[in-house]
């Protein structure tokens, strides 16, 4: 009862209750799942500390697993996403046959390996994911996996393998938020590769699939397709994009234990890249200015150095040229030699490249 209601965002209210458990547990086993209900309300609300005081404290036998999970959302907390990483392989491996439990957490592992672009973790969740078959049980774990590893091989200028792994992904949902984001990933990558009619064809299709869908009653984080939206139309189509901003921003706090990517620093920072995109496309250039410095400020202190550089190639026409910046994307890239990175480059060097006349040759002269 103590969990139910903090999950329902009643921490005062379950308190209590897990205070109860714990004094009523008859053993080891009850005694542990307490101590990792208490923990896992501290977490929700935001006392880190105290959540990784009790993690590091107790012995919790048969919910080790669990609570490896957890630490890696303190982790996580603390902007330490290596860590959290390392807690996340932990989980899984304690998964003790809870086959939830551990492609939820190779899911997260996926998602921050991509982030940080960590090649050998990305590889060994794709070893351990292969023997998992896809049920309703897992299979929401198992798309983000294929997502994150899809765009992981776009890092690393794989784009055959990356689009398959996207298309893969989009036959987990036929409708719903996630057919949207899936649908947005697939435009996305068809963009920045330069496949402007295919990409926009796409992208028109995910933009009109998302108005009939009631996005206040869902309560993860499927709100996000709104943002992405917004993200890709913010220049092509700012009157829709607006739209599709005003409707994410109106969407009601997701649920209390899986809301956890509204606290994250890299969603803030997604959101101001895109606010920048927004400003940037109705003249509102200051404002742009302060949102892609925030966004990139944000990128760089976690360490998403990929993000960082596409936050600077966005500002370049709102904010003076700076060298630092410049040395910068310079400096990353060289990690990724082969990315789509590296075409977005090009062709921004190509459209900033003085005009050049060519000489009509004297035999054709008038």
């Amino acid at each position: 009862m103590g969990a139910a209601i903090a999950r329902q965002g009643d921490s005062a209210g379950a308190k209590p209750l897990l205070e109860k458990a714990l004094a009523t547990a008859r053993d080891d086993e009850e005694r542990a799942e307490a101590w990792y209900q208490r923990a896992l309300l501290y977490w929700m609300d935001k006392e880190n500390d105290e959540a990784d005081a009790i993690l590091r404290r107790e012995n919790f036998g048969s919910v080790n697993g669990r609570a490896e999970e957890l630490r890696g959302w303190i982790s996580v907390g603390r902007e330490d996403y290596e860590g959290a990483i390392r807690h996340f392989e932990r989980a899984a491996a304690l998964s003790g046959g809870d086959v939830r439990l551990e492609t939820n957490a190779l899911r997260n592992a996926s998602v921050y390996a991509r982030e940080m672009y960590m090649p050998a973790v990305m590889s060994s969740v794709l070893h351990r994911v292969e023997h998992i078959a896809r049920t309703p049980y897992v299979e929401n774990n198992l798309y983000h996996i294929m997502r994150a590893a899809a765009w992981f091989a776009a890092i690393e200028g794989d784009y055959m393998r990356a689009m398959q792994g996207l298309r893969a992904s989009a036959q987990f949902f036929t409708e719903g938020p996630w057919r949207v984001y899936t649908l947005c990933d697939q435009a996305y990558l068809s963009l920045v590769l330069g496949e402007e009619v295919n990409g926009w064809v796409i992208a028109e299709q995910a933009l009109e699939e998302s108005v009939g869908i009631d996005w206040d009653s869902y309560r993860e984080n499927e709100h996000m397709a709104l943002l992405y939206l917004s993200n890709i139309f913010a220049i092509r189509r700012p009157i829709e994009a607006q739209r599709c901003w005003r409707r994410y921003k109106s969407v009601p706090p997701p649920d209390p234990l899986r809301g956890t990517l509204a606290r994250e620093p890299h969603i803030q920072a997604w959101e101001a890249y895109t606010a920048g995109l927004l400003e940037k496309s109705s003249g509102e250039l200051t404002a742009a200015a302060a949102d892609f410095n925030r966004a990139y400020s944000l990128y760089r202190k976690i360490g998403f150095e990929w993000r960082a550089v596409l936050t600077l190639l966005a500002q370049r026409d709102v904010v003076p040229e700076d060298p630092s910046y410049e040395a910068y994307i310079d400096k990353t890239l060289r990690r990724f030699p082969n990315s789509w990175l590296q075409r977005l480059v090009e062709l921004e060097k190509r459209r900033r490249a003085p005009a050049t006349v060519t000489p009509i040759a004297k035999s054709q002269a008038p």
